[in-house]
Parts: structure tokens; C-alpha cells; sequence
């Protein structure tokens, strides 16, 4: 029930991101026409000089293809460290990258054409693989580092298993040991109003939480994402959080220039908790806040 359940959670966000996609193909489609118009658009900003030059949709929808590939999102940290490893690389002619980036942009032109669910994840099914195979493969490409820190993120710190090549070692223990992980909670039905959350606790006391709210309209598919990242404590009894970055991004698919991002105030948090099992014998993160409210978390994965 565990693994149907999470299934169906990874389900639910290919669906929001792939909508993203899409709205990253209309994107492009629209800063061509304005190209073309003589105006100026910032989704085809020249980033890089080349044959062909690195615009900015080229690097959105590399993105967005791998938030779908992963079921999962990039933190606004690291869109804008992927981003600037495209840009010095692509400057310096490397034709790794510039063969990443452009298939890339093929497999979401293809999964783009793709109406039916079934035959979109038959294509990510099929590319996975092939993309975890280079992520543990290829160390020293900083473009895969960062693809595995936001895989690992969604997927939890040992999803690409033990990679020799790696050094860095996380020791848990305690309460420590119980909290590390991720936590989701889902509200709504897809494809209408929905939220998704999570709670990530890392061992090395990192800890993020992501707030994904996408509603649909006709044929407009608008998204509120919102992302906290910071540090955490944790006793017997209570976790504190401290959130230092602290941003919300909104996107409607019908206007493509309606991307809006906000950054908000640092934030602390100080919740009780317990672990629970539901009626479904699923484990449960229950967080009690400073007014007395319970909000329990799903164990991921």
C-alpha cells in the first residue's frame, strides 16, 4: 500500500511538472514570434555566444525536462548553478554540453507531441536509466553533481546507491536517525486544484520544505511553488528549523510573461513531533505547531 500510495504521489507531480514543460514549449514558441515581431522577450535573452547561441528557454526547459524526468524540483539555488555551469562551458565551446542541451530540448519536443499520460511515462521510463547511469558515472561533470543533489533530494540520500568515487560519508544517530528523510502531504485531485508538500531533513542538518499548488483553468495550467532552505535541530521532543532562504515562484502557462518570484524574510520554526503509523500502517511525521495545529507527513519512499 506503502509504494502504491508514493507511486501514485510521483504520479501526481510528473503531471504538474510535465504542465510545465508544455508551458516551457509555448515559452519558446512565443519568444520566437516576438523575436520575429522585433521585440524583446526574456525567455530568448543570449546567454552565450555559439553556433547555435545558448538562449534562456534553452536552459528553462532543460530544467523542466529533468524536474519531470525526476519527479521533482530544482531549489532556485540550483536552477541558477546549473545555469551558470551551462553558460561557462557553452562560452567555452565544450560539445558535451552542447549536446546535452540539445537533446535535451529533442525529448521535450517529443514528449511535448505525446497527449496521452501513458506514452509519456513509457518515454521516461524508458530514459531513466540512462540518465541515473550518467549521474553516478560521470563525477567530475558539474552539471551531473547538480543533477544529483536534486535527484537524491526527492528520491532520499541513498537513491543512487554507493558511489565509490564519492567521499562524503553522513552519520545518523538517535532522533536524528528517525527524522532524516521525506515527508509529503497531498491535498486535491489532479489535473484540478491541488498541493503538494514536503518536508526534507538531510543528515548533514540541511532540511528544506516545498509547497507545490497548481490549479487548472480551460486550457491554462497555473502553478504557486514555494521553497524554504535552511538548517534544523532536533532533540527528543522538538525540531527547530531555520530557514534562511525563503522564496516563492508563480507561473501561468496562458502568460509567458507572468513569471513572477518573490523572496520573503528568513523564517524560524519550532515544531513538537512524533512518529505515527496510520490506518494503512504508513509511517507518519506529525508536527505540532506553536498555536497547537497537527500536520502529519507521510513517510516517502
Amino acid at each position: 500500500m506503502k509504494h502504491r500510495i508514493f507511486n501514485r504521489s510521483k504520479q501526481i507531480f510528473a503531471v504538474a511538472v510535465f504542465a510545465l514543460l508544455m508551458a516551457g514549449a509555448g515559452l519558446s514558441a512565443f519568444a520566437q514570434t516576438a523575436n520575429q515581431n522585433g521585440s524583446s522577450d526574456p525567455y530568448d535573452k543570449i546567454l552565450a555566444d555559439g553556433n547555435p547561441p545558448l538562449r534562456v528557454k534553452d536552459v528553462m526547459r532543460t530544467i523542466l525536462l529533468y524536474e519531470w524526468l525526476f519527479s521533482a524540483g530544482f531549489s532556485y539555488e540550483k536552477k541558477d548553478e546549473f545555469q551558470a555551469v551551462i553558460v561557462s562551458e557553452w562560452k567555452n565551446g565544450n560539445r558535451e554540453t552542447i549536446k546535452f542541451i540539445n537533446e535535451a530540448i529533442a525529448l521535450s519536443d517529443q514528449t511535448n507531441q505525446m497527449k496521452k499520460y501513458a506514452e509519456r511515462e513509457a518515454v521516461r521510463e524508458k530514459t531513466l536509466p540512462a540518465i541515473i547511469n550518467q549521474m553516478k558515472t560521470q563525477m567530475s561533470d558539474p552539471k551531473q553533481q547538480i543533477l544529483r543533489d536534486v535527484y537524491r533530494r526527492a528520491n532520499g540520500a541513498n537513491s543512487l546507491g554507493t558511489i565509490a568515487a564519492e567521499t562524503k560519508v553522513l552519520k545518523t544517530g538517535g532522533a536524528l536517525k528517525d527524522l532524516v528523510g521525506d515527508w509529503m502531504l497531498q491535498t486535491g485531485t489532479p489535473p484540478g486544484n491541488m498541493a503538494t508538500a514536503k518536508f526534507s531533513f538531510l543528515a548533514n542538518g540541511r532540511a528544506q520544505f516545498s509547497l507545490l499548488k497548481t490549479s487548472q483553468k480551460a486550457n491554462c495550467f497555473a502553478t504557486e511553488t514555494a521553497i524554504k532552505e535552511g538548517t534544523f535541530a532536533v532533540d527528543d521532543a522538538r525540531v527547530a528549523l531555520d530557514f534562511s532562504n525563503n522564496k516563492k515562484q508563480f507561473i501561468n502557462s496562458c502568460q509567458p510573461n507572468g513569471v513572477k518570484t518573490e523572496t520573503f524574510p528568513a523564517e524560524n520554526q519550532t515544531f513538537t513531533w512524533q512518529i505515527k503509523r496510520d490506518a494503512q500502517e504508513i509511517i507518519q511525521l506529525c508536527l505540532t505547531g506553536a498555536n497547537g495545529a497537527t500536520t502529519c507527513y507521510r513517510k516517502a519512499g
